[in-house]
């Protein structure tokens, strides 16, 4: 099987047309990055998978995949979406953003809830059980 590895945003998924997984270690980046990996991780139906760490913005791509798995160890990190710069009403329609692009993965109200309090400057690490409650990991 090929494995389409993404390390900080940089993924080789144009020279791996034959695979059918992505594997994610990044500790974010920025967000429009993130949603173009995400896109192309579901127009190709991808499976996504998670050894070490998927942080901030990586978590749109690893929710972009048809099934999503982490290693027992392994650690996913969500908070607020923010861009320097932004005013208050830019803030909240990027938050806006995420939480439709969070429900049309199928992640549940309650876990989009917390992460929506979970300020941009603060990291939360939510427990297997609750990944798996939430739906955000399928495997």
């Amino acid at each position: 099987m090929d494995v389409i590895q993404v390390n900080q945003g940089r993924a080789r998924a144009d020279r791996a047309p034959a695979s059918c997984h992505v594997l994610l270690n990044s500790d974010g980046g920025r967000g429009p990055v993130a949603e173009e990996l995400a896109l192309r991780v579901r127009r190709r139906h991808l499976n996504t998978s998670v050894q070490d760490h998927c942080l901030s913005a990586c978590t749109y791509v690893f929710l972009a995949g048809n099934k999503r798995e982490m290693a027992e160890d392994a650690d996913l990190g969500f908070h607020q979406p923010t861009a320097p710069g932004l005013a208050t009403r830019e803030q909240h329609q990027l938050i806006e953003q995420m939480v439709e692009y969070y429900r049309s993965v199928g992640v549940r109200e309650w876990f989009i809830d917390r992460i929506i309090a979970t300020p941009p400057e603060d990291m939360r690490y939510p427990t297997r059980l609750e990944l798996a409650d939430a739906g955000v990991i399928t495997q």
